[in-house]
């Protein structure tokens, strides 16, 4: 077993940071988006509601799809969306380019989320790995 790689224990500690801030960082600025686009509380929704629909259905498929890929172009792909989309949805003017911008990040969420455990679990040899997970589920 190689030893684990401190750089890319923080990759992954900081893409998985990015992405959770992506998914849920809108639900604290959801009044902002209201007044800003001029838009009622129930369309601001969508916003999250959109998002969490997205990676339900496309979770499987995608995940399926990626699985021949390189799990570095993967990450990196998938975390040069989120950095895109969340540029453009700070600085548009259109709720509509906001909601499908939010639509984007939402279809490789689950594609991240399944390489980087895999990436992550791979680290560490098996037989601490169980132990790690055991202890986490017993607290």
């Amino acid at each position: 077993m190689k030893k684990a790689n401190p750089l890319l224990i923080i990759i992954l500690a900081l893409g998985v940071f990015g992405i959770i801030t992506t998914e849920m960082g809108i639900i604290g600025v959801l009044p902002q988006v209201t007044e800003k686009f001029n838009i009622s509380a129930s369309q601001a929704g969508w916003l999250v509601s959109i998002f969490a629909l997205v990676v339900a259905i496309s979770g499987p498929f995608m995940t399926l799809l990626a699985s021949g890929i390189n799990r570095k172009i993967i990450l990196l792909t998938a975390v040069l969306i989120f950095a895109i989309s969340n540029l453009v949805y700070a600085y548009t003017t259109s709720f509509d380019v906001m909601l499908a911008f939010r639509i984007v990040p939402a279809i490789f969420h689950p594609v991240f989320f399944s390489v980087a455990l895999v990436t992550a679990a791979k680290l560490v040899p098996s037989e601490k790995a169980a132990k790690r997970l055991q202890r986490f589920l017993l607290e």
